[in-house]
């Protein structure tokens, strides 16, 4: 019988049969300490441990802090947007305000509300509109110790306690309407916003520098800005001009010799100096003998260093240059580098400490005897301290190596020296410049020589495109080569002469040639911007965070058209919500910005965005909304403030193997039968021991 009932637990020992039982519940206590929930009392360590014991008495909680995802601290994690990561634990004790983005997926939450946070005493600035010339600013105030002041005039002006909606009349192009400090989050008491004008500008014509303004936001007035290339333009001005046209949707129109683009605007222009595969290379030679290490901390060699990153500033980015010093003997520091690289390399020179003679034909000779790939413009730059004993092999062995020679010299030069015959015989030139703070604009100078002359010869122009029924007059054009993907609208014996392509929001043009005002002034009329498509009003809705676009022609709706929205460097489509209505999404961004607003690419609107604070300031407290329909969708429950009892909950359930214990039963079965079996032989045993031992 016992061998039947160990056979029978054998079997259910491996059919593997399993049972339920409880076990021990995991639970998290997740806490935000995103910037939203300052003041709460959760962030006191003592209170959110009293808290819990009250909920959870004689259980144990897991405590992780959030904000942008997981933080390591408890304290305040700075977060433009809160987000809250994903829990593998059974239940979620959840200390938050409710403003944050939720996982998809979540084991049953229990919300606890922080009484500090229901209603808190929050002002902030909603929103700011345009209103024809006039802004209309939003305000909610909690009390009426409250004023907002405008800049950059300095104006204030006291609010009621509640929300308001007040008219400011523009003193800047752009404005900025800040709430007077008074509460624990000053992150919603700002907001920021280009006024976009009214009134119809026109193009700026600029011939001297002083005409660029310095502040970004009066450059959203004129619809085209058209700039001399000989410009002698600052790094500033520059700058403006490129966000002008990327983020402000300008139209910037260049006229005059591609080679004197100002550096940073070069890289914008449609038609450059340079063809797109160069012909030749450049090298910058540099004199490190010790002569050069004069003056200090504004020694010779880091003037000569500073005019050596101007002129490579000035190079186009396809043309490559190699660098090389040299003193007793020649080091060549880097081979055919890009412009950007080569001014990193030329910085890195700094250190370097000049020393030893003046080795120039050695320098020369060693230059010769290198295998060049292409002809190779020579940029040097040396005191000239040095004797050349044979000019006439030497400017025989820089020709055939098709080397030309462009010498600064930093002494007085005799003209007719070995050193200006050397350049003249290899195709070069010589400037002497003993002033070390001119040596920039010189060696700039030589670069330009080098280039040789760009003046093209005068000849018909055939336009097309937007230009195709105008007449330009001009008196010299200027040789050019038009870039990958610009539209070359005007050409003189199939080489261009204006070219125009997109950059950012707006557009640039290239005028490779010298034009009369009044052709220059047609030229604009025809690219400026247009005016406004009246079919097409547009509402900037910054509380809910979209552009709504009516599109209405005579009453009737236009549908299905193709509108996109580009901001910087993002395009999004509009997307149809209605008869003649359009909807896109707009992200939220720090700064004031502008959009332009396009049909199948054509630009027919700007508008202006103004900054906007993270989504989780545009109300402070607790959100009883989203509390509810989280603990809805998971299965937990809101917990009030007042409640001190205990959560209910069932405690968790696993299933276990039953196989362990079936296999112990089993062997204990068998045991036992074997036992009962061999049990009379033992007895016999026994009983033959003990008569022996008896005996």
């Amino acid at each position: 019988m016992l061998i039947r009932i160990a056979a029978g637990l054998l079997l259910l020992a491996i059919a593997g049969m399993q049972f339920r039982c409880d076990r021990e519940m995991s639970i998290v206590a997740w806490v935000d300490v995103s910037p939203s929930t300052r003041g709460a009392t959760f962030h006191d360590a003592q209170s959110l441990q009293a808290r819990l014991s009250q909920l959870l008495p004689g259980k144990k909680a897991t405590i992780r802090y959030f904000a942008d995802g997981e933080v390591s601290a408890a304290t305040e994690s700075d977060a433009s947007r809160t987000h809250m990561p994903g829990s593998s634990g059974d239940m979620i004790i959840l200390f938050t305000d409710g403003r944050f983005d939720v996982p998809p997926t979540l084991p049953p939450v229990y919300p606890v509300i922080d009484p500090a946070l229901h209603d808190p005493a929050d002002g902030r600035i909603m929103q700011i509109t345009q209103v024809g010339s006039e802004l209309a600013a939003t305000v909610d105030a909690h009390s009426n110790a409250r004023w907002i002041e405008r800049t950059p005039d300095g104006t204030r002006i006291p609010i009621a306690a509640g929300r308001t909606t007040m008219r400011l009349t523009p003193a800047a192009p752009q404005i900025n309407v800040v709430l007077n400090p008074a509460d624990p989050w000053p992150e919603n008491d700002s907001i920021a916003m280009l006024v976009m004008p009214q009134k119809a500008s026109s193009a700026w014509f600029v011939d001297r520098v002083d005409q660029l303004p310095l502040d970004s936001a009066a450059y959203l007035s004129p619809p085209a800005i058209v700039l001399d290339a000989k410009l002698e333009i600052s790094i500033q001005q520059q700058t403006l001009l490129t966000q002008y046209v990327r983020d402000l949707g300008g139209v910037l129109i260049l006229h005059g010799s591609p080679v004197d683009y100002p550096a940073i605007v070069r890289a914008i222009a449609p038609l450059s100096a340079v063809p797109p595969v160069p012909d030749s290379d450049w090298m910058i030679l540099l004199d490190a003998s010790g002569s050069m290490a004069v003056g200090g901390e504004m020694s010779r060699w880091n003037r000569a260093i500073t005019a050596s990153i101007a002129a490579a500033s000035n190079l186009n980015e396809a043309e490559r240059v190699s660098l090389a010093i040299f003193s007793r003997t020649i080091d060549v520091v880097a081979d055919r580098l890009s412009p950007a690289d080569a001014i990193t390399q030329l910085e890195k020179l700094r250190v370097r400490a000049p020393a030893g003679p003046t080795g120039l034909e050695s320098a020369l000779k060693s230059l010769a005897e290198r295998s060049f790939a292409r002809p190779t413009r020579l940029l040097l730059v040396s005191d000239a301290d040095a004797t050349i004993a044979a000019v006439d092999p030497l400017i025989q062995s820089l020709q055939q190596a098709k080397v030309s020679v462009h010498l600064l010299a930093t002494t007085d030069v005799p003209p007719k020296s070995a050193l200006q015959t050397l350049c003249d015989q290899t195709g070069g030139s010589l400037v002497s410049e003993v002033d070390p703070s001119a040596w920039a604009k010189a060696l700039q100078k030589l670069l330009q020589t080098a280039r040789g002359d760009d003046v093209q010869a005068a000849s018909a122009i055939t336009t097309a495109g937007v230009l195709s029924d105008l007449t330009l007059a001009t008196t010299r054009h200027y040789r050019a080569f038009a870039r990958s993907k610009a539209d070359v609208i005007a050409a003189a014996d199939g080489d261009p002469i204006v070219a125009s392509w997109q950059a950012g929001l707006g557009k640039v043009v290239s005028v490779a040639a010298t034009m009369d005002r009044s052709s220059l002034e047609q030229l604009t009329a025809r690219l400026q911007h247009t005016p406004a498509d009246p079919r097409f009003s547009v509402v900037t809705d910054t509380l809910h965070d979209q552009i709504i676009v009516d599109a209405i022609d005579k009453d009737h709706p236009l549908n299905q058209l193709s509108l996109t929205l580009q901001r910087g460097d993002t395009t999004m489509p509009f997307t149809q919500i209605a008869p003649g209505r359009y909807q896109a999404e707009l992200t939220r961004d720090t700064a004031p910005s502008v959009a332009q607003i396009a049909i199948a690419g054509q630009p027919i609107k700007r508008v202006t965005i103004p900054s906007r604070y993270p989504r989780e300031f545009d109300e402070i407290g607790n959100d009883y909304a989203a509390f509810d329909d989280l603990a809805d969708r998971t299965g937990g429950e809101v917990i009030e403030t007042g409640r001190t009892t205990p959560i209910h909950f069932k405690n968790p359930t696993e299933w276990r193997s039953s196989r362990g214990w079936f296999l112990i039963a089993t062997v204990l079965t068998l045991a036992t039968a074997i036992i009962l079996i061999r049990a009379p032989y033992l007895a016999d045993q026994i009983k033959i021991y003990m008569r022996r031992k008896v005996r």
